[in-house]
């Protein structure tokens, strides 16, 4: 079923940011104090080369 699933996804990359915002949507409504750090994924590849031209020196 979730390899079903991650396929639907990956053919619409609409249905994934959906999903997302579904998710943050169902976490703010219980009364909790759960907080929500988005990043985006190009940040962490830019943090990662960074980190490999630092390394390499």
């Amino acid at each position: 079923m979730i390899t079903q699933t991650a396929r639907e996804i990956a053919k619409s990359p609409v249905a994934l940011e959906l999903r997302r915002i579904q998710m943050i949507a169902e976490i703010g409504t219980e009364q909790n104090t759960t907080t929500i750090l988005m990043i985006p994924s190009d940040i962490l590849s830019l943090a990662k080369e960074i980190y490999q031209s630092i390394s390499s020196e």
